[in-house]
């Protein structure tokens, strides 16, 4: 890790990045619409916000980490069965991956294993 990296994720925290994202989060619907807030969006916010995490300050982690987890979840498995159709598996599992990420520093393994299941279920109802 870089000193400059690590500064520009200082900087993208201070600058209210993490709310402004959780916020998209928690507000958006999951749509189908191409050009509406889709499965592969909350994939890439969701990474987003993940890949740093284990250069974030604990207080971040724990003040964001259980947002982000929350709306990341409630948004894969409240998403219409046609978008769920039309996502990439990449999508998926990069949600997954972040979740996974973020729950780290809980040691919230069991949280991740039941989101798994959870999604599977839904792709099987599908």
């Amino acid at each position: 890790m870089s000193s400059e990296y690590i500064r520009l994720i200082n900087i993208f925290c201070e600058h209210g990045g993490l709310q402004k994202i959780l916020d998209t989060l928690e507000t958006s619907e999951v749509t189908e619409k191409a050009n509406g807030f889709n499965l592969s969006i909350l994939a890439i916010l969701l990474s987003l916000v993940s890949l740093p995490a284990q250069i974030y300050h604990r207080d971040v982690l724990a003040e964001f980490g259980p947002r982000l987890i929350t709306a990341g979840k409630s948004r894969l498995l409240s998403i219409p069965d046609r978008a769920l159709r039309d996502v990439r598996r990449e999508a998926i599992e990069a949600i997954l991956k972040a979740v996974d990420t973020l729950n780290k520093g809980n040691d919230k393994e069991k949280d991740s294993e039941v989101l798994r299941l959870q999604v599977a279920h839904l792709c099987l109802k599908s």
